[in-house]
């Protein structure tokens, strides 16, 4: 896998190199352009020169001087060439160094000058220009308007000199061009070495967070701005991390606990059962034990069931219609026999009789656990009471009883699963600590919260069932009585 670093440098490297290969040759092509322009300009300026010199008389054309006066022209090494045409093809004057050759005579002149690449006689390449003239009368004051003829001038030169200049010139643009990209990817390289140090850092500090141990957090000293967030939301992950295995010792000890007690108990009341024959009596009573027993082992398994499926996600809410009074009742019937075994005092406050759009079967299954927590944990001759409000399109449900042992500390970790205030657990195999948290989740679920109070050995519990943004339907109350009625049983 390539690393970040080479990444960086060698697409940083072919965008330097792409930006400079353009520049190089965008100067390259504006030079030979001017470069040509000035070479066409010199070639015009020649050729003008030499057509200011010829002369018609009569019917003659003539030169004004001895084509062997043109040095230019006659010399041997980079010649310049010209050669003068009439109207009927016919050369009328040729520079020396063409010798018994011609230029290659352009088609549809005019007076306007045409440039063009050429092969010369040498076999050298080059450029000529072209244009017709009119040459000057020798006798201005006769009359020879009617015989004056336009010519045709060609003058070549070799383009070597020129074509030498251009080579340097990209040789020179080429060699710049892979100096500056080589320098700078060495350059390159070094800084961002240097800027991707942190992310080193990182790393290693990350590598040293212990495996089994992740009390260790990430620091970077003088991290940049940009990896802040980074090494937060990795703190933070770790912070998740470590809560999670907390939480799942904490759970597997805990598991291991509620089990181990109520299984311990059905192997002794089963190996003394079995130590010798007893009476049905007897055996019934065992039966009764390991039923309880078991029963306490299914009651935790079924709620670590639905914590699991809620934690995923995994329980639909099925809004219905649902009269509150009968949904009470339902809830509190299982709890009624024991409530009135303690002799406890049950007072009921508020409007029983509305109907409310809610899931029947979690909300049964809140005020179940909350009825059994407090009827569970209420002293003998004690009290519960349960007030019903409505309100804004919500209900709040608080079931409060006295005789409370916990301290108001406690009421932040109530809602931890397995948490019990009894923390010598010797009601084991009745309670598991799962209740509370099970009723929180489930308010989560419909869209409601629950919070929980102690005061003066007061404990109460209040259940808020509202309207919540989102596919979880809210409360919609369809009677309200706001004198509200109570019930004492």
């Amino acid at each position: 896998m390539r690393s970040l670093r080479t990444s960086l440098v060698i697409r940083t490297a072919l965008l330097l190199a792409s930006t400079l290969s353009i520049a190089a040759v965008s100067i390259y092509f504006l030079m030979r352009a001017s470069l040509i322009s000035e070479f066409d300009a010199a070639l015009l300026v020649e050729a003008r020169s030499l057509s200011s010199h010829v002369e018609q008389s009569d019917h003659e054309v003539s030169l004004e001087f001895e084509v062997g006066q043109l040095p230019d022209y006659a010399r041997i090494d980079h010649p310049h060439y010209f050669q003068i045409w009439s109207n009927d093809g016919q050369s009328k004057a040729k520079s020396q160094s063409l010798g018994d050759r011609n230029l290659e005579r352009p088609r549809d002149l005019t007076d306007v000058p045409a440039y063009n690449l050429a092969t010369l006689p040498n076999g050298h390449s080059g450029r000529q220009t072209a244009f017709q003239f009119k040459p000057r009368i020798e006798d201005e004051a006769s009359d020879h308007t009617s015989d004056e003829q336009n010519l045709s001038i060609v003058v070549a030169r070799d383009t070597r000199q020129l074509d030498s200049m251009l080579g340097t010139l990209a040789g020179l643009l080429l060699l710049v061009t892979a100096a500056t990209v080589i320098g700078s990817v060495a350059t390159l390289s070094h800084i961002v070495a240097k800027g991707l140090q942190p992310l080193n850092t990182l790393a290693a500090s990350i590598e040293g967070v212990g495996v089994a141990d992740l009390s260790e957090r990430v620091r970077i000293e003088n991290a940049p701005h940009e990896m802040t967030p980074v090494v937060q939301r990795l703190n933070g992950l770790l912070n998740r991390l470590n809560d999670t295995l907390a939480r799942e010792k904490s759970f597997t000890a805990n598991v291991a606990h509620e089990l181990r007690t109520p299984l311990a108990g059905l192997q002794t009341a089963l190996e003394v059962c079995a130590s010798q024959p007893r009476e049905q009596k007897d055996y019934q009573r065992v039966i009764e034990q390991c039923l309880r027993a078991t029963g306490g082992m299914h009651s935790m398994v079924e709620n670590l069931l639905v914590l699991t499926r809620a934690d995923a996600h995994q329980l639909p809410v099925e809004i219905e219609s649902v009269e509150i009074s009968s949904l009470v009742q339902e809830s509190w019937s299982p709890f009624e026999a024991m409530a009135h075994g303690k002799q406890l005092d049950v007072e009921w406050v508020g409007n029983h009789a509305s109907i409310v759009q809610l899931d029947r079967e979690k909300t049964t299954l809140v005020l179940k656990n909350l009825f059994e927590n407090a009827v569970a944990h209420t002293e003998k001759s004690g009290w519960v009471r349960t007030t019903i409000v409505f309100q804004d399109s919500r209900m709040d449900v608080t079931i409060a009883n006295n005789g409370c042992k916990l301290r108001p500390a406690d009421v932040a970790h109530l809602f931890d699963r397995f948490w019990r205030g009894d923390q010598a657990r010797s009601d084991a195999g009745s309670h598991c600590g799962l209740g509370m948290s099970l009723c929180k989740k489930m308010m989560a679920v419909l869209g409601g919260s629950i919070e929980a109070q102690i005061d003066g050995g007061v404990f109460s519990v209040k259940a808020i069932f509202r309207t919540s943004p989102g596919d979880v339907p809210g409360l919609v109350p369809q009677t309200l009585d706001t004198a509200g009625d109570r019930k004492r049983s």
